[in-house]
């Protein structure tokens, strides 16, 4: 760049105007005399380099130098002397970096006058970082380097770098303002010594550790911007160990366990070797034939990171992995050893129930199994909800439960959740692959019956939506159900309410907690939950339906339909204490979770009325000579035996 002087000649002949203006309208005679005078004491100049000619206002002879050549590698002054009015030439390099001054001394006799040219930076503001805040190294005589960065890369001359010692702490934020410290000096350098900036790295070189104790030294990095006077600084520390370099695994007589699929994983270790990290070596030796399945290696402070391959391999597969470093300084030695262990397989219900023969329980510790989700996540009507005291339930019972089964849909599993927060986890008709890691298996007998304890949404590795056609037709008559079916969702035939009045569950609306849906009742006591509702089928054969007391549709405020039809539900076992002293209603109970599921025709049934029996007055109680209490029916004809105490309302056991 090259300023022309024109205008700077006109604007000092303006200026020299002036002062003869200023001088001839006194009264007073003056001698005119200018020693020394320029233009402009301040220049600002380009970033991009060039030249500019500066005017020089002179009775007698003088001389432009630069104050700080030392400062100012980057200006040259041409035509720096002259007699009388006259000029230099002021030229000036590419500034790559920060803002720059440098100060031009005019001299004549004894008078002096400072110029200040200032030229601006491609770069506005200095960047400079350390990429750690600290470093550890071994006790060897070593040439090393720290990972740096800058925005100065093209202006590494205005970094300067510090040395000083002191016990830093190297702790995350510690503040080490107050730190007793020793500079380093030309004659004194100590241990650590050479600082050399490159655009990447910080080079040095430090001395043997002969102390007996670790020792620290910070380097400090600034860059000053000389128009403003800001001073940009960056550090890191630097940890010399008493010790030779190691490098040590964490819990290095264990082998490494990994996954079958592709991950990266990180082998821990301590190390004071990170300065030699770039000059290390990673072998990988694998004891069955085969691919490289552990490539990537990339060394931190905190391990040694790498990539794990998918094994497709039948069974375990085993490696060793040798970290080591051989220099001048020293060597080091580290293996690490590597179990990948087989491929995660898809287990089937029969394999997995056939884990336990007996009741009892096994904890699972890998594999998945793929399931059809046949509940309905918050659905009230899942599970029976327990007693925790005669007038007291635990309401999450239900809520906790989730039922799944086979793709065919011959097994099914109860599924609880170890957090009533992923209930929604299963979806109803999802197809769910889900990983048995860290589940319990539990089997109980009598039925025999099968649940997955501990289930989170963690447990869930792939799931596709799907609807209700998406489930298999699985239909039965109640005498053709086995242990298999319990747990899986089945569409019962020919099915009739037994008996044909009151609602679906019939329960004194006092007896469950007052709820948004039951209004009546005592607040502080739950002495009921659950009711059954007794179907039969065109075979005569019975089997219950449960209803919780919450489930919406429970009480519809009409009689249930008097006909027959189907009934789809999830096949359950679950005793009631409260319906029976040992609560036992055959091997088999179902839940149903919608009323669309329950298709009764409203009148027309396979049955017919031959007698019905009702506790209406005390004409309907009448007593033989045998001391057996008799009922007749009301409608038909038909005698009730029993051996209970009878009047008109009430029938109490003996």
């Amino acid at each position: 760049m090259k300023t022309s002087y024109l205008n700077v000649r006109l604007f000092m002949a303006a200026m020299f105007m002036t002062l003869i203006s200023v001088f001839t309208s006194c009264e007073e005679d003056y001698k005119l005399e200018l020693p020394l005078a320029v233009a402009q004491n301040e220049l600002t100049l380009g970033a991009g380099g060039g030249s500019t000619h500066v005017l020089v206002y002179s009775t007698g002879d003088w001389t432009a130098t630069l104050k700080n050549p030392a400062d100012a590698a980057w200006a040259t002054i041409d035509m720096g002397s002259g007699s009388g009015n006259g000029e230099f030439i002021f030229s000036f390099t590419k500034n790559p970096g920060i803002p720059r001054k440098a100060v031009v001394v005019l001299t004549t006799g004894s008078d002096t006058k400072e110029i200040a040219m200032e030229q601006s930076g491609f770069v506005t503001a200095a960047e400079m970082v350390f990429m750690k805040k600290s470093f550890r190294m071994p006790g060897w005589e070593a040439a090393s380097a720290v990972a740096f960065d800058t925005n100065l890369g093209l202006a590494l001359d205005r970094i300067t770098s510090k040395v000083e010692y002191g016990d830093f702490d190297t702790a995350e934020g510690a503040d080490n303002s107050a730190v007793e410290t020793t500079p380093a000096t030309a004659d004194n350098p100590g241990w650590l010594t050479g600082v050399v900036v490159e655009e990447d790295s910080v080079r040095f070189n430090v001395a043997a550790n002969s102390d007996g104790m670790p020792r620290k030294a910070r380097i400090t990095l600034s860059a000053r911007n000389t128009v403003s006077g800001r001073t940009y600084t960056t550090s890191t520390i630097v940890v010399q160990d008493a010790d030779g370099g190691y490098i040590r695994f964490n819990a290095p007589d264990q082998v490494a366990e990994v996954e079958s699929f592709a991950k990266t994983v990180s082998f821990l270790w301590d190390t004071n070797m990170e300065m030699f990290f770039n000059r290390m070596n990673v072998d990988v030796v694998y004891e069955e034939p085969g691919e490289e399945w552990i490539t990537g290696f990339v060394m931190t402070p905190q391990g040694l990171q790498a990539n794990i391959l998918e094994s497709h391999y039948d069974g375990e597969r085993h490696a060793s992995i040798t970290v080591s470093y051989n220099g001048s300084e020293g060597s080091v030695t580290a293996v690490r050893s590597v179990l990948q262990v087989r491929p995660a397989l898809e287990v089937s219900f029969s394999d997995l129930r056939a884990r336990l023969a007996s009741a009892g329980t096994v904890n699972l510790e890998r594999d998945y199994i793929m399931v059809q989700v046949i509940s309905e996540p918050g659905n009230p009507n899942l599970e029976t909800n327990p007693h925790t005291a005669w007038n007291q339930c635990d309401l999450t019972e239900s809520a906790r439960t989730a039922y799944v089964q086979s793709i065919d849909g011959a097994y099914g599993l109860r599924v609880k959740l170890a957090d009533i927060a992923d209930m929604s986890a299963l979806p109803r008709y999802a197809t769910v692959k889900i990983a048995l890691a860290g589940l319990t298996l539990e089997r109980e007998d009598t039925p025999a019956r099968y649940t997955l304890r501990g289930f989170s949404a963690s447990n869930i590795l792939e799931m596709t939506e799907g609807t209700v056609s998406s489930l298999p037709a699985k239909e039965r008559h109640i005498g053709q159900l086995t242990d298999n079916d319990i747990y899986t969702f089945v569409t019962f035939k020919d099915m009739e309410v037994s008996l044909r009045y009151g609602s679906w569950g019939n329960l004194h609306n006092g007896y469950p907690h007052v709820s948004d849906l039951i209004s009546v009742g005592d607040k502080s006591t739950h002495r009921a939950d659950c009711m059954p509702r007794f179907f039969r089928d065109i075979n005569g054969d019975v089997i219950p339906m449960l209803v919780n007391a919450e489930t919406p549709w429970r009480c519809e405020g009409v009689h249930v339909p008097k006909g027959s039809g189907t009934v789809k539900a999830i096949v359950v076992y679950a005793p009631l204490d409260r319906q029976k002293a040992n609560g036992e209603m055959g091997d088999y109970q179902i839940r149903v979770l919608s009323r669309e599921d329950i298709n009764l025709h409203a009148t027309q049934g396979f049955s017919t009325v031959i007698a019905e029996w009702q506790w209406n007055s005390s004409a309907d109680i009448k007593k033989g000579t045998d001391s057996e209490s008799k009922v007749y029916a009301n409608t038909g004809t038909g005698v009730m035996d029993t051996d209970c105490p009878l009047t008109g309302t009430k029938t109490a056991l003996t």
